[in-house]
């Protein structure tokens, strides 16, 4: 079930900030998203731009359901249909 865009909106009005950011190693970004989460933030954008990028959006994925409900994530730079179709099924992971 896809997250409607008004609350994805009302999110980000609250904070008027989306992090942009990407690392190769998963846990900093876990720990970068989480610090984001306990300012406040609840829109975080992951860019796509490292070898690792599909591996830190599941481990990102996991640990966002585990400790983070109300985060948003989008992602970006999709190069490719491969890539496009692996995050469509990786989004719909998240309801």
């Amino acid at each position: 079930m896809a997250v409607a865009s008004e609350i994805i909106l009302s999110a980000f009005e609250r904070s008027k900030v989306i992090p942009v950011f990407y690392h190769d190693d998963p846990e900093v970004c876990c720990e970068v998203m989480q610090a984001c989460y306990d300012g406040g933030i609840r829109v975080f954008e992951f860019t796509n731009r490292g070898e690792n990028a599909r591996r830190n959006f599941s481990i990102m994925r996991d640990r966002k359901l585990q400790h983070m409900p109300d985060m948003y994530r989008a992602s970006a730079r999709l190069k490719t249909q491969q890539t496009r179709k692996h995050l469509l099924k990786w989004a719909r992971t998240l309801s």
